[in-house]
């Protein structure tokens, strides 16, 4: 539920942003937003799938042969790889939107719709990347979260075994 409604901000922020957009703003202006966010979800995507396929290589061989069954240990390692993986799965979906919007822009760019409208296509433009930056912000805050987490337990890991050692 929470993630819907983080979602339906996004998509609110993402809509006022193009209501109330600056006058003058021209598709070059996008340029440097949409190549910024190409590389974030790329680097995310590649950095988290070699750390899904190095630390859950049973969950990747599940992927690539669904007749084997991954078996994967419940609570935290669950939740590090639902997050990784999410991740992912969003920053594929961003590029995936970028795509689109970079063909849409090169379909309708000459047309005559896009000469009478172009007030509309702009602030159309500028909710649709609004939503983009703000879905793949929450992807990479959601990543450095579960680092975070998964650097405190490998010290209480450690801390546990210097403590065992000392206690021995």
């Amino acid at each position: 539920m929470s993630t819907l409604i983080i979602q339906l901000a996004f998509i609110v922020i993402g809509a006022l942003a193009g209501i109330y957009i600056p006058s003058g703003i021209v598709y070059s202006d996008f340029e440097p937003v949409i190549d910024g966010l190409q590389d974030i979800s790329v680097m995310v995507f590649t950095i988290m799938g070699i750390w899904v396929a190095f630390l859950y290589p049973s969950a990747m061989q599940a992927v690539t042969d669904p007749d084997k069954v991954a078996v994967i240990d419940s609570g935290e390692n669950t939740t590090r790889l639902e997050d990784l993986i999410t991740a992912i799965l969003i920053s594929a979906f961003v590029l995936l939107a970028l795509l689109c919007f970079t063909y849409g822009h090169m379909l309708i760019k000459g047309t005559d719709f896009y000469k009478n409208e172009s007030a509309r296509v702009i602030s159309f433009s500028v909710s649709y990347i609004t939503y983009l930056c703000l879905v793949q912000s929450k992807a990479v805050f959601s990543v450095i979260v579960s680092n975070i987490r998964f650097i405190n337990k490998l010290h209480s890991h450690r801390n546990e075994q210097l403590l065992k050692k000392d206690l021995n």
